[in-house]
């Protein structure tokens, strides 16, 4: 017998509701296990001098002082739902409905993030494919740049002799 059959077990002992089975099994744990015997004695014992109480007599008062709580209780909620301010659109609408309409507004977001980034690829690869056909055509071969430097180097040592340009 585990520890939740025996609990449920001793409740219905307390309780007054054995069925025959139950009180077999009850005898053969307690046989099974004599320390627990002398605590469901008491709490017999216990339960037997409840029972003999008199019960409480209820206050004239007792209807009208209930309600009164209910009453405080509902006023407590609706300042709590007063002070959630803003956020008390969640109670009205209820839970289900305000977390359908936050998943919908992030995967609306998300959805617009995702099509901005795919444009602005597909922006930056038609750039670059546009660069490497103006690059390609445009760009001089290796073997003109060989002589750059001494090229470079004529133009700069060079005395123009303007009097000469200006007879053409």
């Amino acid at each position: 017998m585990n520890e939740a059959q025996r609990k449920q077990l001793r409740e219905k002992v307390l309780r007054g509701d054995l069925s025959l089975e139950e009180q077999a099994r009850l005898e053969a744990y307690v046989a099974a296990h004599p320390e627990s015997a002398t605590d469901l004695k008491d709490d017999l014992t216990l339960n037997q001098l409840l029972e003999q109480l008199p019960d409480a007599p209820l206050s004239s008062n007792f209807t009208a002082r209930v309600l009164q709580a209910v009453e405080r209780e509902q006023r407590a909620t609706e300042r709590g739902l007063e002070k959630m301010g803003r956020w008390s659109w969640l109670h009205e609408v209820g839970w289900a409905r305000a977390v359908t309409a936050v998943s919908m507004a992030l995967a609306v977001g998300l959805l617009t993030t995702y099509v901005y980034q795919e444009h602005q690829r597909a922006e930056l690869a038609q750039s670059l494919t546009h660069v490497t056909e103006v690059t390609s055509s445009t760009i001089p071969s290796v073997d003109i740049l060989k002589d750059f430097e001494a090229i470079n180097r004529l133009s700069q040592k060079a005395d123009v002799d303007y009097e000469l340009l200006a007879m053409q």
